[in-house]
């Protein structure tokens, strides 16, 4: 506030807006109260020794130019310093002002009302003016948070204590908007028989935060024990089958994997087989056939027979080796997949479930 006097000085309120002529009056009044604290620590304090009025004058002379640079932390210490002589409203107005441009709004609604307090006592028109605008926008300004616990709890017999940031609040603020500052805040709640309650929470400016509590029983001693250990008296049938399920379940998938790898290799093998009987039977056709002429003196229908057989024994180990592959890679499951080969006259088949 302090900080634009020099700057707006030679503006004419005819050339600005109502709000900000409002602003620019609340800033010369301002500095009016500042030149007439001199005066007043003059007159109102309580035999001050030698030299202490002088250095709380140039104390809240440093002060208001802490303030027109927006050093508001040196201003603060200064002004302190100065009320150690004498505090008056005008002190106070000014720790207020410091206060909230630190971002401390509780401390600066406090500070503005016992300046506010004191310019009543005093009769002090220029505080009481000033003081108006801040305390009217801290109440807007100011986050609140809500605690709300479960209705057997709220009451104030039911043990329950509530904690912002390790202050208990009262039981008839349980369920009220609670001022706090902004920035991170923890709370806290403890009930008899339940699980504390903690979590830690940000606020901003205007921010109403409300939290509903739901407290969780504690568990007894040995209840732990008593879920996980089974009841002496119980049959062995009592345990779970998802247990027994969950633990085969891997043997079975792999016992299948295994299963189809081999098949494949088998498979594989025995079209080699076929593939070589059948180059030996067309050796054979051929030496009886060379030279003589139709009908066919060989059986060329058998070393057909040996081709398909060959050629459907390969399929069906590239079939069974895929599926081995699924076996392997696939997740454990309760359901594991399943495959077996089918074979009949002529055909040769591959059939599971993946």
């Amino acid at each position: 506030m302090g900080g634009q006097v020099g700057h707006h000085a030679t503006v004419t309120p005819a050339s600005r807006g109502p709000k900000a002529r409002s602003r620019e009056r609340a800033r010369l009044a301002l500095v009016a109260a500042g030149l007439a604290l001199t005066w007043t620590l003059a007159a109102h304090a309580d035999s001050p020794a030698p030299g202490s009025l002088a250095e709380a004058r140039a104390l809240f002379a440093a002060a208001v130019a802490d303030e027109q640079a927006g050093r508001w932390s040196d201003a603060l210490v200064k002004i302190r310093r100065a009320s150690a002589v004498k505090l008056t409203p005008g002190l106070r107005f000014h720790i207020a002002l410091c206060d909230e441009k630190l971002g401390h709004l509780l401390a600066a609604r406090d500070e503005y009302a016992a300046a506010e307090a004191a310019a009543q006592a005093e009769s002090n028109r220029e505080v009481l003016d000033l003081v108006i605008e801040p305390l009217a926008s801290l109440k807007v300004r100011i986050p609140t948070i809500t605690v709300n616990l479960p209705a057997r709890f709220a009451h104030g017999g039911a043990g329950t204590e509530v904690r912002i940031d390790g202050s208990i609040i009262a039981a008839t603020s349980v369920g009220a908007a609670v001022p706090v500052d902004v920035g991170s805040h923890t709370i806290q709640a403890h009930a008899p028989g339940q699980t504390p309650y903690a979590m830690t929470l940000t606020v901003v400016e205007r921010q109403a935060a409300t939290i509903d509590i739901q407290f969780l029983p504690l568990e007894m001693p040995g209840t732990l024990a008593a879920i996980v250990a089974p009841a002496p008296q119980a049959p062995p049938a009592a345990t779970p089958r998802a247990t027994s399920a969950d633990t085969t379940a891997p043997h079975r998938s792999h016992t299948l994997a295994i299963a189809a790898t081999a098949g494949g290799v088998v498979l594989l093998a025995g079209g080699i087989g076929a593939y070589a009987i059948a180059g030996s039977d067309q050796s054979d056709y051929q030496s009886a056939c060379s030279g003589k002429p139709s009908p066919p003196c060989g059986n060329a229908t058998a070393v057909r027979a040996w081709d398909a057989v060959a050629l459907g024994a390969w399929i069906a180990a590239a079939g069974a080796e895929v599926v081995a592959v699924v076996l392997w890679a696939s997740p454990e499951k309760k359901d594991s997949p399943h495959a077996e080969l089918r074979g009949g006259p002529g055909t040769l088949s591959l059939v599971g479930t993946f």
